[in-house]
């Protein structure tokens, strides 16, 4: 397990808008379209059955298995990122 340092979390669209950047510290992550819905599904599922009695949270992301641990704060900050960007892309809407 990798606890990163969340002081860089950024989630972003790129020009041509057919990829989605990821920064968490030191991790970057490129996804398509499609990719990028399922990881907002994946935190959705995670923001869904937050423990609020721990101050930390476990995410797996795909890249070799890698667990990073985020404090809660930095969680919601990424998932709120990534659902913004999501309800402003009608194409991205369920």
């Amino acid at each position: 397990m990798q606890y990163v340092d969340q002081n860089s979390i950024s989630v972003f669209k790129t020009r041509k808008g057919r990829h989605f950047n990821i920064v968490i510290g030191n991790i970057k992550m490129r996804m398509g379209v499609c990719r990028f819905a399922h990881f907002k599904t994946y935190l959705s599922s995670i923001h869904r059955n937050i423990d609020f009695k721990s101050d930390k949270i476990e995410l797996t992301l795909v890249k070799n298995n890698l667990v990073i641990e985020l404090k809660i704060d930095d969680f919601l900050r990424l998932f709120h990122e990534v659902s913004s960007i999501i309800s402003n892309q009608d194409y991205l809407k369920n």
